[in-house]
């Protein structure tokens, strides 16, 4: 799948190394381009390493889904 995220930002936000320093990730762009699908990622990711997190939708309506 293409991304409009490059490469490097993709591999530094896989290492986790933000979880660890307990930051926040906040993600925004147009519709239809992949956000979603790559947040829904890396929450997997972020579960399988085993610290708890809660993916926020801003969307009005959606609220908080809790993931872990």
């Amino acid at each position: 799948m293409d991304s409009s995220i490059p490469l490097p930002t993709q591999h530094a936000l896989a290492t986790l190394e933000w979880v660890h320093r307990a930051e926040n990730l906040s993600v925004s762009g147009p519709s239809g381009t992949g956000k979603t699908h790559f947040v829904e990622a890396l929450a997997h990711v972020v579960i399988t390493e085993g610290p708890s997190l809660r993916l926020q939708d801003a969307t009005a309506g959606r609220g908080v889904m809790p993931l872990a």
